[in-house]
């Protein structure tokens, strides 16, 4: 879909394809970053949890993280649809969420009907957990990108603590992060992603911002634009949880600094 609009405007403005392939490449970068990790995440987690769902709204995005989705489609359909759900289709749902079949119960919470609402009951009174879906932005203030990661982030919640596992949560998560020190930018346009577990090895010449980037993870540096999450939190916030050995240029003699002597770059 990015690549049949792009290719649209580049057609009505061929003098701008330049432009618009750069806006392309920062929207599903930079834009959507927080949204493709969140689906990897429930992907890696929760793959054949079996949920069930109101309307066919949520089936895509169901079958696309990989979740079972055991909720009769002509019941989904129906409701989507303002159409009549047969008295079989009443039945296995019901049963679906009286036996506790479905870890999750998703509903479409801007179309609740009578049939919706009474699936919604019998999940709460079998501790079932609900996470919602709409159809359009809600609130409408959001960018489409806030929207679905909200959605997801629900999901996410509720299949947690359906399940008890923990999703797994990238270590380092920065996009399109800049640094600005002393009126000169030293780096910018970052993506970077480090998952739980990866040993990662930061290479360059001096000046080329590696302790920048070291100090902007710790907090003690900010970003003068984009953001960054260190293990799923603001940057500093977890220090504790960290291991940070600086580099420090001392002299050789055994007193030249703490601890003894260190080659530079050490």
């Amino acid at each position: 879909m990015i690549a049949a609009i792009t290719a649209d405007y580049e057609r009505l403005d061929p003098a701008g394809a330049g432009y618009f392939a750069s806006q392309r490449r920062a929207f599903e970068t930079a834009g959507l970053a927080r949204y493709d990790a969140l689906r990897e995440q429930i992907r890696a987690a929760y793959a054949g949890v079996p949920v069930g769902y109101s309307e066919s709204i949520f089936q895509g995005l169901g079958e696309d993280l990989h979740l079972k989705l055991p909720t009769p489609y002509s019941f989904a359909k129906a409701i989507a649809e303002g159409g009549e759900v047969t008295a079989q289709d009443k039945r296995t749902v019901d049963e679906q969420a009286e036996q506790r079949r479905i870890r999750v119960w998703v509903l479409n919470s801007q179309n609740v009907t009578p049939d919706v609402r009474r699936v919604s009951e019998i999940a709460r009174a079998k501790g079932i957990p609900i996470a919602t879906v709409t159809e359009t932005l809600s609130p409408a203030s959001e960018s489409f990108e806030q929207w679905q990661v909200a959605q997801l982030e629900g999901l996410q919640k509720a299949l947690h603590e359906a399940t008890g596992t923990r999703p797994m949560v990238a270590a380092v998560e920065m996009v399109r992060g800049a640094v600005r020190l002393g009126g000169r930018t030293i780096w910018s346009d970052v993506d970077l992603l480090v998952g739980e577990g990866e040993f990662v090895a930061i290479l360059g010449p001096n000046g080329a911002g590696k302790s920048t980037l070291l100090n902007v993870l710790l907090g003690l540096n900010d970003l003068a634009a984009g953001s960054v999450a260190v293990l799923g939190g603001s940057a500093g916030r977890s220090n504790e949880r960290i291991g940070y050995l600086p580099q420090r240029r001392c002299s050789t003699r055994p007193r030249g600094c703490a601890g003894g002597p260190r080659a530079p770059g050490a």
